[in-house]
């Protein structure tokens, strides 16, 4: 049997300091996953928005990226990460491999049931002054997803 290889687009991959929610100063491996339909006028990653933008990487490649990194923190950004085809098998292998998982996002997407429930959820919802309609950045589904999830992700 053949194992599917999962592919998919990243904007970049770097390792900085953590500068937002509850790991604020620690070391990460950040992971810019590519695509964002939410759009906000103030965003300073507008690149990481395009789909087919970025380069395409398969996981195992990725995940050989991460390893070269002297950190055990990753931060999975975007664009919008839970919008990105590698969102999921990525965060499921990097908790697999050990890693402290942190996910950003706008919240206008909800975490999938399965996804560990160790992942770090820093949630930063979009206000009225982000310039996008309330419809496309308020998803009072995503956000009940992430409040069921309980005290183990965070919100900044």
């Amino acid at each position: 049997m053949e194992s599917t290889i999962i592919r998919g687009r990243i904007a970049e991959t770097f390792y900085s300091i953590q500068g937002e929610g509850a790991t604020a100063g620690l070391p990460a491996i950040f992971v810019r996953l590519q695509g964002c339909t939410v759009g906000c006028a103030w965003c300073d990653t507008k690149y990481s928005w395009d789909p087919t933008a970025g380069r395409e990487v398969d996981l195992p490649a990725l995940l050989g990226e991460v390893a070269a990194f002297p950190c055990r923190r990753v931060v999975i950004t975007g664009g919008e990460p839970l919008e990105s085809p590698l969102f999921a098998a990525l965060a499921a292998a990097l908790a697999v491999r050990g890693y402290a998982v942190e996910v950003e996002t706008s919240g206008t997407c909800a975490p999938a049931p399965e996804s560990d429930p160790g992942l770090q959820w820093n949630v930063s919802l979009k206000l009225s002054g982000s310039g996008v309609p309330e419809n496309t950045r308020v998803n009072p589904a995503a956000i009940r997803a992430f409040l069921a999830r309980g005290p183990g992700g965070s919100s900044s």
